[in-house]
């Protein structure tokens, strides 16, 4: 009876490698679309390996590409020729192939709108030729298509994938082209988390840098992501590859050590309430992190301002000159004009209050007159705001004027800060530090994180 149960587990453990070679998990991941770019007028780049373009709107696939020197994609003008809709007699009319708003006469003689794709012949909705994507693989046109357009790799071999070009760099996944308006479409990379953050990581933190503080960033990066992708699946793109959302260079950003880092914290993100946390990030904290409500504006239960020694580094404390800020009155009301204040004179800036943990400004009021000579004061009512406006690298520690002795009038303002960036969050510099002195990734996501609890799959049985 053991040997025939062996056998037996044995035969199951081979059909399942032959049926499903590829893990298990990895069909379970979440895909995310980033988009490269948006308002494009046209696509010319390279293939580095094969793909099928497909049309969305019909499944079908309009062409195999391999290894490709020459793709290109671009908005075409009508290519329909005449249009005919019917006129109120019940007659056939042609329209110039430029035509728009047309209409046409239904059942029972009423007038309808068509559809942008349609015309009408003998009462019935026809598609017709319109403006679309028009494909040239290798100089040879394949076609226009409505779109959107999509091209999809044939492997999704992790090791020497194929690769899609776009502005000098190569990306995994699909690319997914779709029409935006009648001169310009949105270009979308679409691909697997994973693969997504192989070219996040190394793009938002030094890849020679402690693998635990890599597998921090990795943590916090996938939550994001995570988190954009729940807020609103059926949107056309979920984040940017910008640090609007979180910086992605792409494949040839890759390497080793923050792959590793990727492939060691596989599926983990960071949750609350159940829900996966908004994992915000920043450089450096200049000694302490920061409640949110004092930093933006609602108060986030994980989001909680700690002091933090494991920070400290000489170019965010010191050797910065950016660290200090100075205008004079003139540049002052200009930077101010610049961030929509209207202020044609300022006579005083005043601190009303500092933030509770690291001491930073928090609320600054400023007064002077507007370009008619009326009274006009602003209130900069949290930390980050007072940040952005001047200009600072991070949030304001000190603010020191400059009147004339005699009549009192404001000269200058100078601002010092020690950090970079909003101050919420982990920061990337004390995750190193926090890494070097011995602390695992979970350890620095837990004090950055107040309360957020790790968990795995992507958190799917929520």
């Amino acid at each position: 009876m053991k040997k025939k149960i062996g056998t037996l587990i044995l035969i199951v453990l081979m059909l399942g490698y032959l049926t499903a070679p590829a893990p298990i998990l990895a069909a379970a991941q979440p895909i995310i679309k980033v988009a490269l770019k948006i308002d494009a007028s046209s696509y010319s780049d390279k293939i580095y390996g094969p793909y099928q373009v497909v049309d969305n709107k019909t499944g079908a696939v309009v062409a195999t590409v391999n290894n490709s020197d020459g793709v290109q994609v671009d908005v075409s003008p009508d290519n329909g020729g005449d249009i005919y809709v019917l006129n109120g007699e019940g007659a056939v009319t042609t329209l110039p192939a430029d035509s728009t708003g047309l209409y046409g006469v239904g059942a029972g003689g009423t007038v309808q709108a068509l559809p942008k794709d349609y015309f009408m012949v003998d009462a019935q909705a026809k598609p017709r030729a319109a403006k679309g994507l028009a494909l040239t693989v290798d100089g040879t046109p394949a076609g226009t298509f409505v779109g959107p357009l999509e091209f999809q790799r044939q492997s999704t071999q992790l090791n020497n994938p194929p690769l899609i070009g776009f502005n000098g760099k190569r990306y995994r996944g699909n690319f997914r082209l779709i029409p935006r308006s009648e001169t310009a479409f949105n270009i979308i990379n679409v691909l697997p988390m994973e693969e997504y953050l192989y070219g996040v990581v190394p793009s938002e933190m030094p890849t020679s840098w402690h693998m635990e503080a890599l597998k921090a960033q990795a943590v916090a990066a996938r939550t994001y992501a995570l988190r954009q992708i729940k807020a609103n699946p059926l949107a056309e793109y979920n984040v940017l590859p910008t640090d609007a959302s979180q910086v992605y260079g792409g494949y040839d950003k890759e390497r080793g050590s923050s792959s590793s880092a990727v492939d060691q914290t596989r599926g983990e993100v960071l949750v609350y309430n159940g829900q996966p946390i908004d994992a915000v990030f920043h450089s450096s904290n200049g000694g302490a992190t920061e409640n949110s409500e004092e930093v933006w504006s609602s108060t986030v239960a994980y989001l909680r301002g700690k002091v933090d020694p494991f920070d400290y580094n000489d170019w965010h404390y010191r050797s910065d000159p950016k660290n200090t800020v100075t205008y004079d009155k003139a540049g002052l009301i200009t930077q101010l004009n610049l961030k929509g204040y209207n202020f044609g004179d300022v006579t005083d800036l005043i601190v009303d209050k500092l933030t509770t943990v690291g001491q930073r400004i928090q609320i600054l009021r400023i007064t002077g007159k507007d370009k008619n000579g009326n009274s006009l004061e602003v209130i900069l009512k949290n930390a980050d705001r007072v940040r952005t406006t001047f200009g600072l690298k991070a949030r304001a520690k000190s603010m020191t004027l400059v009147k004339d002795p005699v009549t009192q009038e404001l000269q200058s303002v100078t601002f010092t800060s020690e950090g970079w960036g909003h101050g919420l969050g982990m920061s990337q510099y004390g995750a190193k530090g926090r890494a070097e002195n011995g602390q695992t990734y979970k350890q620095i996501l837990q004090f950055y994180y107040t309360g957020a609890q790790l968990v795995g799959d992507y958190n799917q049985s929520q």
